[in-house]
């Protein structure tokens, strides 16, 4: 069972962390909502490392080294690799490939998770390379293709207000992780909660010092994580690959879905794409809830006899 207490207290480290981290790294014109240029987006940068090592440190989560496994190898190359191309974009190293860059680095995560997982040697009797068959990199090209995909809708504009964007992409992210967990894989989701406290603090913080570039920043993070969280646990947990399509459909499309022209004002297209993240958070968690307590029920039954046992053999004492 999952400690709720233990999350609780992760997801509120990262994010006071993330926050301070962030506030400290500003330069002073930033903490006064009129800095300009990369500064606060490369103070987010720090932020966000340092809330997630705080999150997962207070999880007692420790990779391994050399990584042995997806979530290792998520947590010690693909996020460093994508905040290292994010911050070489905000310091304008890359201006004419900034956007280039960041799909790139997105589809690079995609192998680092499956690298040498069987899900690459699918229908083995087509091998092109050892470890790597057709099915396997149809599989590869099918999650690459997904990740860039999240990354260029992340930074589509749209009527919406950015702020609500990212927090509508945070509360997925955490829908994800507590999907992945009651299928019965807790470490697997339980690394989706730094990653969503280091941005909520974040974000908490831009807005509280003036800065709305911010919300773009941790919208994109968010649908990262997102996505990396999805792809380990549809490979490595019981996250099927309709849950998975609905989860990412609940963090980057209901901003664009196209309304009647009598429908496009900003409040209204909120309200809507509102309304379909909750149905699609609901469509995803209340078969996973049900699901949990059908395979919990054994388990729960068997405490609930023996805790009534215990009491009948005390009552007898008495």
């Amino acid at each position: 069972m999952p400690d709720l207490w233990l999350l609780t207290s992760s997801f509120f480290a990262s994010a006071i962390c993330a926050a301070a981290a962030c506030f400290a790294a500003l330069p002073r014109s930033g903490r006064t909502g009129s800095g300009t240029g990369a500064g606060p987006q490369l103070a987010a940068v720090g932020g966000f490392a340092v809330g997630v090592l705080a999150g997962m440190a207070t999880q007692g989560i420790a990779p391994a080294l050399p990584p042995a496994s997806g979530l290792d190898r998520w947590l010690l190359i693909a996020i460093p690799l994508l905040l290292v191309v994010d911050a070489a974009c905000f310091a304008a190293l890359f201006r004419q490939q900034t956007r280039l860059l960041r799909l790139a680095a997105a589809a690079t995560a995609a192998p680092v998770i499956l690298f040498g997982s069987v899900h690459l040697q699918v229908t083995p009797e087509l091998t092109l390379l050892p470890g790597l068959t057709l099915g396997g990199l149809l599989t590869v090209m099918a999650a690459c293709g997904t990740l860039a995909a999240v990354t260029m809708l992340a930074d589509r504009g749209s009527e919406v207000s950015m702020v609500w964007r990212a927090s509508g992409s945070l509360l997925v992210l955490q829908a994800a992780g507590m999907t992945v967990m009651l299928g019965g894989w807790i470490r697997g989701g339980a690394a989706a909660l730094p990653f969503s406290g280091s941005c909520a603090g974040i974000l908490l913080c831009g807005l509280t010092l003036r800065q709305p570039a911010t919300a773009a920043v941790i919208n994109r993070w968010a649908c990262w994580s997102l996505s990396g969280v999805v792809l380990l646990g549809h490979f490595f947990g019981r996250l099927s690959l309709l849950q998975s399509g609905l989860l990412i459909f609940g963090a980057v499309l209901p901003p664009l879905v196209p309304l009647p022209n009598g429908l496009k004002s900003g409040r209204i297209r909120l309200v809507v794409c509102c309304l379909l993240t909750l149905v699609t958070l609901a469509t995803v968690l209340v078969p996973a809830v049900v699901d949990f307590f059908v395979r919990m029920r054994p388990l729960l039954s068997a405490t609930a006899a023996d805790f009534i046992e215990a009491r009948h053999a005390q009552i007898l004492v008495v």
